[in-house]
């Protein structure tokens, strides 16, 4: 018997030069006594039986639709100007299945993709006669399905499904429809721009396709021109729990006008449940595109009520077609013969929407008339083989000049959807009666009333209900150019990003020079560009914040941190090392390999945590409200993650482990000149995590929280290179103004040249003369010191030989200070005499005791070049690890402490005064 069918489906009639085939898709499960072969229903009832089909429920909306397309195909069949020589078929595909108890109630279109993909597979493989498919599906079920007949390019009209998502032209190319979709938001916005509408709510069926895409439509295009939404999602199968707890969100929000958007039996459904909460009433409005009678009786499954419940509900439909035509007139009464139901224009038009059936099948054998008539040399044989597939997408069929049932003339958008103007009707409360009250234009543009003609609203009342209590306008405060914080904050982050090309700048221009080459620009140029690092990420809080700048902020002042941290570590661990290893050559083989290896560990693991950190995928723009005005922050719900923990807790124990380090060396200030500011670089940033952050994390998100977190980081910027630049640049700008003036050499001569008698006495405190008596000497060494040194000169050469000259620093210039454990009798020392020895070109220093002496030896250059720049210089002498040190500690920069040992020529003796 199956065989037989199949034959029977694919004979040509007499007449007919070959066939063609049209599939209908349809949710045919939904009928009983239907025998299947695969997906394809083998038989189909002609006469209405109430025992297979209910009235008003699933089985109805498959039955009445089918037989209005068999009407056309028919009706061509018999036209011998349309698709001459061609008869064409018809056969049926279930898109769920068999019919299964139930199946009326549960089946909304979410057939599991099973039943879908087996169909699909069908109609393309074993049924190579079908060219073309006629949709009757769930936008949720035809989503698949139009998509992978776009692909094998078969043509697929539909006259149910109305999701937005199947304007996109780009994924579905074949498909199109005889029927509104994409914009209509912008009709139903005129309609609330003329009762001055400025808030909505949208209730959305958010586990289907059309529900989801037409909400988003809506709300996209209320957005837009300044109507707040707020959304609330239910699933298809909520019950009265949900819905209790959605009309407590919507009384608190105090929502009054409402859009329901999704398939019929969620609508009526959803409207019902939020009747009983009592919010239906004079004061709401409640709106929908989908006519809100469910499947089945609406007062055996809710109440009696319903009706009366549906007063001034407000639906929104495409333009009502003419149905005085007489096509019309025609297929409405064929439709009722054939049937042998006595369907009403409202059953035709509004509930089962047949008019876009007919004019489905119609357009979709016009165009292919049109495509055999374009060119003489296409046949009917390729048109039948599926070789003009390529040539049969949407475009095809936008505009046949075909007056049909659904618009007259029927002419497709560029989204191959029906280019019709909109309608809005309000229900009585009479049954299912409806009356027209309004429309929109073609475009949207504009919405007007029919003449005498106003929407009766819940209560009978025609004045459209204010849309909630008085609305507080609220600003949005955005950090930018019209706001001081933005200012504000957009000069932190320039400033400091000059700042640190200032200082990249100043250390190759000056890289040649001492107090550059004491620090390496291996070490300043990382250093710069962890601030730089930071400086940026400041701009990640100028204007609205997006995820993206949220991440770049965060991965930014980590790195920043990290190198900066990194860096600090090193260099006092180098210096330290320093002090222990003998060569430099030994230096460089056994510290850079491991500093380099620490440096590599640190880099890795920052770069590892951050990536996990933006994979998480929970970060998010969060919108706080406050009373006048609403901001948005960057939120990270998921703080508590183990990515974010381990991510803290690694970026502390640098810190942690970088600041002890730096403090149980600090004592090597003395030895390198340089561990200052890594303790003051440590101490500021330990202030800013302990203190400033906590303090931002429990103050009030506002623009000053963020104006206060860029003055952090910027302080942290300037800071940091302030104590690393500053002594450099004041040494580099005395040195210049040094030689400029002549009195770097002059002060060499002074040093050597001064006479003795010029001593002085160090008290407990170690304090220096004071600087006018100091600036008075030092004056009266420099007038007289080259006559000094001529003198000097002469009296060698007349005495011939080499006689030792001892000669005093001038007051102010040098004090002495001795630390304790210098010597056990610490308190001889405290009254000592200073003075500089030169024997011609080598130098020393002689501190001078009442009962005992000391002498260090210096090198000539490095000696004039930290007094040169010093106006005060204090003079350290003490005790480390059995070995004599000595140091000279300005307020510009200090002489490497000396020891006792054969690399730096230094010796130490000490002697008797009396002997």
């Amino acid at each position: 018997m199956i065989l037989l069918f199949l034959l029977l489906t694919s004979y040509v009639q007499a007449g007919k030069d070959a066939n063609i085939t049209l599939a209908y898709v349809s949710n045919y499960c939904s009928i009983k006594g239907l025998a299947y072969y695969g997906s394809q229903v083998l038989n189909f009832p002609t006469v209405y039986d109430t025992s297979i089909v209910t009235p008003y429920a699933l089985s109805s909306y498959i039955y009445f639709p089918d037989i209005v397309m068999t009407m056309a195909v028919d009706y061509l069949n018999n036209n011998s100007s349309i698709l001459s020589g061609v008869h064409v078929n018809i056969k049926r595909f279930s898109d769920c299945g068999e019919w299964y108890p139930g199946v009326e109630d549960e089946y909304t279109g979410a057939s599991g993709g099973y039943a879908t993909s087996i169909m699909v597979s069908e109609i393309i493989e074993r049924n190579p006669d079908v060219i073309g498919i006629i949709g009757n599906q769930f936008s949720t079920a035809a989503r698949p399905v139009a998509e992978a007949f776009s692909v094998y390019q078969i043509p697929y009209c539909s006259m149910a499904s109305t999701s937005p998502r199947l304007s996109n032209k780009n994924n579905f190319p074949y498909f199109f429809r005889i029927m509104p979709s994409a914009g209509l938001g912008e009709h139903i916005r005129q309609m609330l721009r003329s009762w001055s509408v400025k808030r909505i709510t949208i209730i959305i069926q958010q586990d289907d396709d059309m529900g989801s895409q037409y909400a988003l439509d809506i709300a996209t295009t209320f957005r837009k021109y300044g109507i707040s939404v707020h959304a609330i999602g239910l699933n298809t199968n909520f019950n009265l729990e949900d819905a209790i707890s959605a009309s407590v969100e919507l009384k608190r929000e105090s929502a009054r006008y409402f859009v329901l958007s999704g398939q019929q039996p969620f609508v009526s459904s959803a409207y019902y449940l939020f009747a009983k909460q009592q919010l239906v009433g004079p004061q709401f409005v409640w709106i929908s595109y989908t006519f809100p009678l469910p499947y089945g009786d609406p007062l055996e499954i809710f109440g009696p009520d319903y009706f009366s419940l549906l007063e001034g509900f407000i639906l929104v439909g495409p333009m009502e077609p003419n149905t005085s035509t007489p096509l019309f007139q025609k297929v409405f009464n064929n439709v009722n013969a054939m049937s042998g139901v006595d369907l009403s224009l409202s059953d035709f038009v509004s509930v089962y929407t047949l008019n876009p059936a007919y004019d489905c099948v119609m357009q979709m054998l016009l165009g292919f008339d049109k495509l055999l008539k374009s060119d003489s040399k296409i046949t009917i044989a390729s048109l039948a083989s599926r070789s003009l597939q390529k040539l049969m997408n949407y475009t095809l069929f936008t505009n046949l000049g075909y007056y049909g049932l659904a618009a007259a003339p029927v002419v497709l958008n560029s989204n191959g959807d029906l280019k019709v103007p909109t309608q809005m009707y309000y229900f009585t409360g009479n049954s299912s009666n409806t009356i027209l009250f309004g429309r929109t234009d073609l475009l949207a543009s504009y919405f007007w009333y029919y003449p005498n003609m106003r929407p009766k609203f819940f209560g009978g009342s025609s004045n459209p209900p204010v849309d909630g209590p008085p609305v507080v306008v609220k600003s949005e405060l955005v950090a930018d150019m019209n706001s001081s914080e933005g200012v504000l904050i957009l000069f932190f982050a320039v400033s400091g990003i000059l700042g640190c090309v200032a200082a990249a700048g100043f250390t190759y221009w000056y890289r040649k020079e001492r107090v550059i080459k004491q620090s390496t620009v291996y070490f300043l140029y990382p250093v710069i560009s962890g601030c730089a690092l930071w400086s940026s990420s400041l701009l990640c809080l100028f204007d609205r914040p997006t995820i993206l700048k949220c991440q770049t902020r965060i991965w930014l002042q980590v790195l920043g941190f990290s190198t900066v941290m990194t860096l600090l570590f090193v260099k006092v661990r180098q210096s330290a090392a320093y002090l222990k290893i003998d060569t430099k050559n030994r230096i460089g083989r056994l510290l850079r390999p491991q500093m380099a290896v620490f440096i590599g560990i640190v880099c890795l693991t920052e770069l590892i945590l951050l990536g996990l950190w933006s994979g998480m995928n929970v970060h998010t723009i969060k919108q706080l409200s406050f009373p006048t005005h609403n901001i948005y922050i960057c939120f990270d719900p998921d703080y508590r993650n183990s990515t974010v923990i381990a991510l803290f807790a690694f970026n502390t124990g640098l810190l942690c482990i970088t600041a002890s380090v730096i403090f149980m060396t600090e004592d090597q200030e003395f030895f390198v000149g340089e561990a200052k500011y890594p303790a003051v670089i440590v101490v500021s940033y330990a202030f800013a995590a302990i203190i400033v952050l906590p303090l931002l994390a429990t103050a009030d998100s506002d623009l000053s929280s963020s104006v206060t977190y860029a003055t952090a980081l910027w302080m942290l910027v300037w800071i940091t290179l302030v104590s690393i630049f500053l002594p450099k640049v004041i040494l580099v700008v005395l040195d210049a103004l040094g030689n400029d003036f002549g009195i770097g050499s002059l002060l060499k001569e002074v040093t050597a040249g001064l006479l003795t008698g010029s001593s002085m006495s160090v008290t407990d405190e170690g304090q220096s003369s004071s600087v006018a008596e100091t600036s008075s000497r030092l004056r009266r060494g420099l007038s007289n010191a080259r006559q000094q040194k001529i003198k000097r000169d002469n009296s060698v050469k007349r005495q011939g030989t080499r006689k030792k000259t001892v000669k005093a620093l001038p007051m102010g210039i040098l004090c002495c200070r001795f630390r304790k454990p210098f010597d056990p009798h610490y308190s001889s020392w405290k009254h000592s005499d200073i003075t500089i020895n030169s024997y011609f070109e080598r130098y020393w220093i002689l501190v001078a005791a009442p009962n005992t002496s000391a002498s260090f030896g210096v090198n000539t250059e490095t000696f004039y070049d930290v007094l040169e720049n010093e106006k005060s210089a204090t003079l350290w002498i003490w005790n480390r690890r059995k070995s004599l040190w000595m140091s000279l500690r300005g307020m510009m920069g200090f002489l490497p402490a000396l020891k006792m040992a054969n690399n730096f020529n230094l010796q130490i003796e000490f002697s008797d005064r009396s002997s």
